[in-house]
């Protein structure tokens, strides 16, 4: 409509000058008397009533136009803000972002520049199809000054969070096993790195002011309350607020703070569990039933390098029964390890819908897409790895038709995995 307006005013404007520069060109000889009335009779040929009236007419407009504006932004911010209101969103969650040696050494330009959206540009379509996206930054971006490297202490160069924007992630889990990989100095930068980007995060901090912080997100109007701990540390933590634990103390306690600041709706990522298995150990079983009894509405489990099984279950909490969406293994988001363990290369993409009826948030279902890390070497010898949906596996068949029979066999296996329920006795 501003548009609109202005390219009327314009035209309106055009006419004007015309006007001037008609009056303005009459003949010197003429006396004032004889310019007025010429003025006048060009007025009434050129349709100057009609010209001020269209001025007035589209100031009107406008003047209308705006205030109808105002009032629907403001009805807007008033939906936003009533709890009652009814509305949705789709969370998207994939899983663990890996840059091995190989990786950052594809996506080294060779210049002192980095780009690893050759490797993930794939995903984009996936990742940017819901309201808010989740993944898990298992490798810290710590800055050059770390050195990059893969395995057994990760740091890859920025572009790698870059990337991840561009694709369409919106908040890492920067709350893992490899958090510390760079020392505590390097944690903070992970930190200054993802704000400079423009990132969002959970899990780790740069002073206890920071970890009392609630991370709250407004998703379509419904708050969301994001949490994050993860297993023990083969290093000392420093100090007691820089990383959550996977202590049963440390899981109410971040429950509770992301409700007490207003979370209608708790999505709880946990990094637990062994690595290269399929099926959920005890001691994920245990930790579970903790974010059962606090009423988590969504639980991201990941750390097995494997799918595990999802589940849609129904929990009661505060005497109410109510839906919960349940990821036990997210599996590998990006991996380039030369490993002979099975299974590593395949992941998934996680839709999660929430619904808001009746004035209350709750998980309405749970889909999913399936991912692999197509692998191959070069002409150069040089390792390439490309981060593919299931969807388009036939487009590699003609020119990696090897590493696409290996992927039929993955894709198979991880729809039977992710198929099946778990026992928690």
């Amino acid at each position: 409509m501003r548009g609109m307006y202005e390219r009327e005013k314009m035209l309106l404007g055009t006419l004007c000058v015309g006007l001037f520069l008609a009056v303005a060109c009459q003949p010197s000889s003429l006396n004032q008397n004889t310019i007025t009335e010429s003025s006048t009779e060009f007025s009434t040929a050129l349709g100057i009533d009609t010209v001020l009236e269209f001025s007035k007419a589209l100031d009107k407009d406008k003047a209308d136009k705006d205030k109808v504006a105002t009032e629907e932004e403001k009805l807007d911010e008033e939906k936003l803000g009533d709890e009652n209101t009814d509305t949705e969103f789709t969370l998207v969650i994939s899983g663990d972002v890996l840059s091995h040696n190989s990786n950052w050494q594809a996506a080294d330009l060779g210049d002192g520049r980095f780009d690893y959206l050759p490797q993930l540009g794939d995903l984009k379509g996936l990742l940017s199809n819901g309201d808010y996206t989740l993944v898990n930054l298992e490798t810290p971006i710590s800055g050059e000054k770390y050195g990059y490297r893969g395995f057994p202490k990760f740091n890859a160069p920025v572009n790698l969070g870059q990337t991840l924007k561009t694709i369409g992630v919106d908040m890492v889990v920067t709350g893992n096993n490899h958090a510390l990989d760079n020392g505590l100095e390097g944690l903070r930068s992970n930190l200054d790195n993802l704000d400079r980007i423009g990132l969002d995060y959970v899990g780790t901090y740069r002073s206890q002011k920071e970890a009392q912080q609630a991370k709250v997100v407004d998703i379509n109007g419904i708050k969301v309350g994001f949490a994050a701990t993860t297993i023990r540390l083969k290093m000392e933590v420093p100090d007691d607020y820089s990383l959550n634990l996977n202590r049963e103390s440390v899981i109410r306690r971040e429950i509770a703070k992301v409700r007490q600041a207003g979370a209608e709706l708790v999505v709880f990522h946990i990094h637990w569990g062994k690595e290269y298995k399929e099926e959920p150990s005890d001691v994920q079983k245990t930790l579970y039933k903790i974010l059962a009894e606090e009423g988590v509405d969504i639980v991201i489990g990941s750390h097995p390098h494997r799918l595990q099984p999802i589940e849609m279950k129904e929990i009661v909490y505060q005497g109410e029964a109510k839906s919960q969406a349940l990821i036990w293994s997210t599996a590998d988001l990006l991996w380039g390890e030369p490993i002979s363990k099975k299974y590593v290369k395949t992941g998934a993409v996680f839709q999660i819908k929430v619904v808001r009826e009746n004035g209350k948030a709750r998980v309405h279902d749970m889909n999913y897409d399936l991912i692999y890390n197509l692998t191959w070497f070069d002409e150069n010898g040089k390792k390439q790895i490309r981060v593919i949906p299931e969807s388009e596996m036939e487009k590699f068949r003609k020119t990696h038709p090897k590493e696409v029979r290996e992927m039929e066999k993955e894709m198979e296996w991880a729809h039977g995995v992710l198929a099946r329920s778990v026992d928690l006795d």
